[in-house]
């Protein structure tokens, strides 16, 4: 972006964890004329509005492209069409103190690792503090960037309580809507018959719901074929299992963007990552198309953090580098990764360093006497010891959790798993 640029008018598309704090950290700027904020579904939460029954027919998928498409999926008026990853009796993979915002505390009487209900309850708690009105059950439909302004951004979406369509300009779009909608499921030998054989016997994770249903379940590798007529399935290494009653296929998803125009250079080729993308945010070409919560790491510090930096650089406070520069970090990110599925995946403790290094980044934000914080504006805190230690212990904290069955549900503090308390240090 060019020190001319100005922006007034931004779009940000999705209103669950990354949309909303997005939408915060602009609104702290105090620099816009407006900020729109869309949401598909008819409440705030994103993926965690847990959709209890879905019927969904899955798609063979191998690849997502945008080249082949300009319009999403527009569902009938008055359906609920948008289904949730969320099964029953999720709960959070990571201890509460991770899974909050700076400015606003997990209640310190819900249990360590928050049922789904709980995380959705906090999100919607956020949402109250942010003096901005949400376009909620309004879909974008299509987003294009408009020839007479290379900054120019056209948004059309659609009420999905009316079917009235309607298009907007905008100077910016900051794409927070997430990366859980496409399933992925491996083209397999045999599948399509299976499919047609037994219907209903083959999902995907994101329609699973309750274990209940199946009585016996075995997590497999890869799985070369199957045979409807015989309900066996092939591993790889030629092991034939029989008498199958349905496969679950726990593949992931991979990143579409239906709702956009191409764009040159594209964002999606393979769906394993968003392409052209500096620091995980900015469309290197043209930053005045940004996503928050691409990592695949602690997403609330992770979006918290990026919408810090998007918000400054948007607001002129922040500066980003040329458009070369940035075209070459994203080179070189792509080498040193390497295999494209890690494009977008950090682990520790590659996560807290990106995540401190971005909150250093915005604390470089040239100051605005109109903001508060002696002009820097709306600050977070770097992570510290406490967080690092959090975040590196995670796994084990969450296991000694699990251990106690159906009592955990009464665990409030850390303390209780005779781990060191989270007031105190470690």
């Amino acid at each position: 972006m060019s020190s001319h640029d100005t922006i007034s008018h931004i779009a940000i598309i999705g209103a669950g964890v990354s949309g909303l704090v997005a939408a915060k950290y602009l609104l702290a700027e105090d620099s816009f004329t407006s900020i729109d904020v869309y949401e598909q579904r008819d409440s705030v939460g994103g993926l965690w509005n847990y959709t209890p029954d879905t019927e969904e027919d899955f798609l063979l998928t191998t690849t997502a492209t945008t080249t082949d498409k300009t319009t999403a999926f527009v569902p009938k008026c008055g359906s609920k069409p948008f289904n949730s990853p969320i099964y029953e009796d999720l709960e959070a993979n990571i201890p509460r103190m991770l899974m909050q915002y700076s400015d606003l505390p997990f209640p310190a009487d819900q249990q360590l690792f928050p049922s789904h209900r709980q995380v959705l309850g906090y999100i919607q708690a956020y949402a109250l503090t942010i003096k901005q009105e949400i376009k909620l059950g309004v879909q974008k439909i299509r987003l294009k960037q408009l020839e007479f302004g290379p900054n120019k951004w056209e948004v059309e979406s659609i009420d999905l309580s009316n079917g009235v369509s309607s298009r907007l300009v905008y100077d910016a779009v900051i794409i927070a809507s997430g990366h859980h909608s496409l399933e992925y499921i491996p083209r397999i030998r045999g599948i399509d018959e299976w499919r047609h054989a037994h219907p209903g016997s083959i999902i995907h994770s994101k329609d699973f719901r309750r274990a209940a249903k199946y009585e016996i379940m075995n997590v497999l590798p890869e799985i070369t074929r199957v045979s409807a007529e015989h309900r066996s399935i092939e591993l790889a290494d030629s092991t034939i299992l029989t008498g199958v009653d349905g496969i679950i296929f726990c593949t992931g998803y991979l990143h579409d963007l239906p709702f956009l125009s191409p764009l040159n250079p594209h964002l999606i080729s393979n769906g394993r990552g968003v392409e052209q993308i500096y620091q995980h945010m900015f469309y290197a070409p043209n930053p005045t198309l940004s996503f928050v919560g691409l990592p695949r790491i602690v997403s609330f510090s992770v979006c918290e953090a990026q919408a810090a930096v998007i918000a400054r650089v948007y607001s002129g406070r922040l500066k980003l580098s040329s458009i070369e520069t940035m075209q070459q970090w994203n080179r070189d990110m792509i080498i040193t990764r390497g295999d494209a599925h890690k494009t977008h995946t950090f682990r520790h403790p590659d996560d807290v360093i990106y995540v401190n290094s971005l909150i250093s980044w915005a604390s470089t934000a040239t100051p605005n006497p109109r903001l508060g914080n002696g002009g820097q504006g709306k600050l977070l805190p770097h992570w510290g010891p406490l967080e690092c230690t959090y975040r590196r212990r995670s796994a084990a904290i969450r296991a000694a959790f699990r251990s106690h069955g159906p009592n955990r549900h009464l665990i409030r503090p850390l303390a209780d798993l005779r781990f060191p308390d989270d007031s105190g240090s470690i």
